[in-house]
């Protein structure tokens, strides 16, 4: 439900900044608090698949190797050799998922007093901007996040193929890249001088304003592709559910699908109805 939500937030958010420009700090904090916490439901959609993080602990100690040199932190570092996922790097990588739910709304909060105060101007990027240290922050803080759930995706997309998470995890980037991309062509038009600048707007409200309106439409595009990813969810976990012998303390096993594939599940329904 969280995760579905999060594209028409960002829809929403964006509509109140065209049509309320000076809420626009606002609407973006917003925005990038609600996505922090999609982040984290995400990782428990990912448990939840197995069964809760207990059941998920459990099937992937010492069964699954973790490969650290992926995007984007140690993409380039290849000399990092394959480890053994063990309770602790398991515990590590979830940490360093949760950590976005906790920084960022502290970031916002922080950004929040400091814009009523005067002194937190949104795009200042100078060394001595309060902005340029909190972006810094939030960048830091969504990279490890981001790091941290390939890392345990491509552990888990074997056991879990059945359920689409490649899909689901795509929609999630896409949300990031499209926001960093449109806001980056929307200020080299507006430095370019190709948007007009018409009173009471600056050219700089004529860049806020498009990337708003581009923002609108790529949301929509994305919630379909979303809900595409999440069709038939529980058609899927009704054919496990029927194929799938009852295992010792819910432990996964590796379930024969009508369709040739295989699939390890565990007790996952009543848990997927919580993300």
């Amino acid at each position: 439900m969280i995760l579905m939500t999060t594209f028409p937030v960002y829809s929403v958010t964006s509509l109140l900044s065209i049509y309320v420009p000076l809420s626009t700090t606002v609407n973006d904090l917003v925005a990038n608090v609600f996505f922090s916490i999609a982040l984290y439901k995400f990782l428990c959609l990912i448990f939840n698949y197995f069964g809760g993080e207990h059941q998920a602990l459990k099937n992937l100690e010492n069964n699954a190797v973790i490969k650290l040199n992926v995007p984007p932190i140690c993409c380039c570092c290849f000399c990092i050799p394959e480890q053994k996922l063990t309770r602790t790097k398991f515990h590590v990588l979830k940490y360093i998922v949760v950590q976005t739910a906790i920084v960022k709304p502290c970031l916002c909060l922080i950004a929040a007093v400091l814009w009523s105060d005067g002194v937190y101007v949104p795009g200042e990027m100078k060394p001595t901007s309060v902005y340029f240290y909190l972006e810094i922050l939030d960048i830091l803080s969504k990279m490890l996040a981001m790091y941290g759930l390939i890392v345990l995706m491509r552990i888990c997309q074997m056991r879990l193929n059945t359920f689409r998470l490649r899909r689901k995890f795509i929609c999630l980037q896409l949300i990031i890249l499209t926001s960093i991309l449109v806001g980056i062509l929307c200020g080299i038009l507006d430095q370019a001088g190709v948007l007009p600048c018409t009173k009471p707007f600056t050219s700089k409200d004529s860049a806020a304003r498009l990337n708003n309106y581009v923002m609108i439409l790529v949301m929509l595009l994305l919630s379909v592709l979303a809900r595409f990813s999440y069709l038939g969810e529980e058609d899927r976990l009704a054919e496990i559910e029927e194929d799938i012998e009852p295992t010792e303390e819910g432990l996964m096993q590796d379930v024969p699908m009508r369709n040739g594939s295989q699939c390890s599940v565990g007790k996952v329904t009543n848990s997927i109805s919580n993300v």
